[in-house]
């Protein structure tokens, strides 16, 4: 038997979601992706101060119809194809800003790390 650990988000989510009533929940799901595109191959270089910099993708997701209230929002990456020739992939993504008619999805790479391509799945949760 093998014991798998389960990150907070996911049991959170399933918290909230064996605690609704019907009626009571509204649930969004989308995903947001860049497949094979090099314009999209997040390299970072050293500024003129000598410092490295965070290089970030940003895409605005609109919730149709939107909640009634702020909704919790949570990112899951399933897809990424980056360079692998570094010994280290350095890569957050996640939901900002959120309000109840959407949010800001954010992917970052930082120290070098390159992606050219993504997939995350989201789900905005209101109860």
């Amino acid at each position: 038997i093998r014991s798998i650990s389960v990150g907070n988000d996911v049991l959170n989510i399933l918290k909230e979601i064996n605690s609704l009533k019907k009626g009571q929940v509204q649930i969004q799901m989308g995903k947001v992706q860049e497949l094979d595109k090099k314009e999209l191959a997040h390299t970072l270089a050293k500024d003129p101060k000598g410092k490295k910099r965070k290089v970030s993708y940003t895409k605005q997701i609109e919730f149709s119809p939107t909640f009634k209230s702020k909704p919790d929002v949570h990112v899951g990456l399933s897809y990424i194809d980056a360079d692998t020739a570094r010994q280290y992939l350095r890569i957050n993504a996640g939901a900002e800003k959120v309000t109840k008619s959407g949010f800001l999805f954010k992917i970052s790479t930082w120290n070098k790390s390159k992606i050219y391509g993504f997939r995350a799945e989201w789900i905005a949760i209101q109860n």
